[in-house]
């Protein structure tokens, strides 16, 4: 897959940034005057990684929208309507937070000067990284707000292409983002030490720290595939963690001032949070099993919950700066959120598949009365034709005393086939001549229905009423009771519904259930399986 030129510049950019990570570890500082403060230092440091951390929250949720899209267009270009359009996509662009980058450009003055080239050229990749996102979804605005067919191959194509240039983005963010957080915190740990190993910020941010890491562990052999129905997640140790950093929490939090749990600068408060996040992944994770990796909503669900805990912490460190909080204050570093990568895909095209062979040998004798919507609405490719073509396919199939009566409403509503068998063919061609027009009468069609099934009713049969309609008309009381009443005779009411949006779906559904029947959606793919198990829906009474 080849690269749109705006993003082939953008990733040929990346390489040397990305080669600098490997680096990242063997960076060592010359010898050098510092002239700014361990407070100085911390204080650039986490402005850059709320900048991060901005950008991070607000692609995790786009990272939503251009997985379902990729979802819906796989559906599309793998359906065998006969009308298929690629939707169009819309979404704003990522809200870029150019005050704080501004602000953050301004204090890598105070960054230490072995550094400061490194980290202003890993900063500028990632807000790079953003611009060309918002570039790469107008482009696929642009692309396909005519929706166009998804016989448009060059289209389609490039449509394709820009999915996986998003999701090369959110590989390429991650990785710099957490190489970011390897030189923050390298330059951290050699320029701004604590106040002592005993300070309460310290101890409380350190077994915090170290619950957090082990979370994300979890979720990079989430992502790895690590996780099946045989080799379940295992989280004692992170539930070791947590319920000592609950035991020592006392201890570990020391002076320092409690606010209440509606201060937000209530650090032990934030640390009661990141305990309680946790904790609520983890119950994530046994509550799907197994969690497959980038399939919402589980997985997105997780990293949810570790970025919560990852916020909790960061507001901790930002308020052990504070001097009024009676523990001596310690400039504590903070840590990046993790993206929710969604893997963008494109299926692959098989053949299609064969319609199942239909063997009647073992069920009773049907007598199926279809109810036709003929009403405008229903002329569509989608919608009647769908049903017609079923019939005939199951035409060649069933026993000559099989049944079918046909009953169509429009305007008015009448009997197109009365009791004919299903093998016939020429009935069949009449079924199949029919076309939508006209109003919808769906009350005089199910009377009408249920006047015929009752007449040419099969003792021991299967006698079955299917209406198959887009909706749209009013249900009366006296349509409820007459199903619950031809129910009780041995007549089983089944609803078809077609279309993307039917308005009285719930109605519909309640008649199904009335009528001891089944309401389905019917689409190309399933609407002969839909109909076979009707048809095979009772078996010859053995004895």
């Amino acid at each position: 897959m080849t690269l749109s030129s705006s993003s082939t510049k953008t990733l040929t950019f990346l390489l040397p940034i990305l080669t600098l990570l490997v680096c990242v570890t063997k960076v060592q500082a010359s010898s050098y005057i510092l002239s700014t403060t361990p407070e100085q230092i911390t204080k650039a440091l986490n402005e850059h990684l709320d900048v991060i951390n901005r950008c991070t929250k607000s692609t995790y949720r786009k990272s939503r929208t251009y997985y379902y899209y990729n979802q819906k267009l796989n559906q599309k270009l793998s359906s065998s309507a006969e009308v298929r359009k690629v939707n169009s996509f819309y979404a704003k662009p990522i809200s870029l937070p150019l005050s704080q980058y501004t602000a953050a450009k301004a204090l890598q003055k105070n960054i230490p000067t072995p550094h400061r080239d490194s980290l202003s050229l890993l900063f500028d990749s990632l807000w790079n990284l953003q611009v060309v996102q918002n570039t790469i979804c107008e482009q696929l605005h642009e692309l396909t707000q005519n929706q166009p067919s998804v016989e448009d191959t060059a289209t389609v194509n490039q449509v394709y292409q820009r999915l996986y240039e998003l999701d090369q983005i959110g590989q390429n963010y991650r990785r710099l983002a957490l190489g970011m957080e390897l030189l923050a915190k390298r330059v951290h740990s050699k320029h701004c030490p604590p106040p002592s190993p005993t300070n309460a910020w310290v101890v409380s941010a350190t077994t915090m720290k170290s619950a957090l890491d082990t979370a994300h562990q979890l979720l990079e052999m989430t992502r790895a595939g690590s996780f099946t129905a045989e080799n379940p997640i295992d989280t004692i140790q992170l539930g070791l963690m947590l319920t000592r950093l609950q035991e020592q929490r006392a201890n570990n939090l020391g002076d320092i001032r409690d606010l209440g749990t509606s201060n937000g600068n209530s650090a032990p408060h934030r640390y009661d949070k990141v305990v309680d996040q946790l904790h609520r992944m983890m119950k994530a994770y046994h509550d799907s099993k197994p969690v497959t990796a980038y399939a919402p909503p589980a997985y997105e669900i997780i990293v949810n919950e570790y970025n919560q805990a990852v916020e909790h912490y960061n507001a901790f460190a930002r308020i052990s700066a504070q001097d009024d909080m009676l523990e001596v204050p310690a400039h504590l570093l903070q840590t990046v959120k993790e993206l929710g990568l969604y893997r963008m895909v494109r299926p692959a095209l098989t053949a299609p598949t064969p319609n199942p062979v239909v063997v009647m040998v073992g069920y009773a004798y049907n007598h199926t009365v279809l109810l036709l919507d003929a009403s405008g609405s229903m002329n569509h490719p989608t919608k009647m034709p769908l049903i017609k073509e079923a019939i005939q396919q199951l035409s060649t199939a069933m026993r000559e005393n099989d049944r079918l009566t046909v009953v169509v409403y429009s305007d008015d509503a009448h009997a197109v086939l009365t009791n004919v068998s299903f093998t016939d063919q020429q009935a069949i061609s009449t079924l199949l001549s029919l076309h939508s027009q006209g109003k919808t009468n769906a009350r005089e069609g199910i009377q009408l229905a249920y006047q015929l099934a009752q007449s040419e009713y099969i003792p021991d049969g299967n006698n079955r009423i299917i209406l198959a309609t887009d909706g749209g008309f009013e249900i009366s009381k006296e349509t409820h009771k007459l199903i619950r009443t031809g129910n009780k005779e041995g007549i089983v009411f089944t609803v078809f519904g077609f279309g993307s949006r039917i308005d009285n779906q719930k109605q519909l559904q309640q008649l199904a259930k009335e009528g001891k029947g089944h309401y389905i959606r019917i689409k190309k793919e399933n609407s002969l399986s839909a109909m076979i198990d009707e048809l095979t829906a009772v078996s010859v009474n053995p004895n």
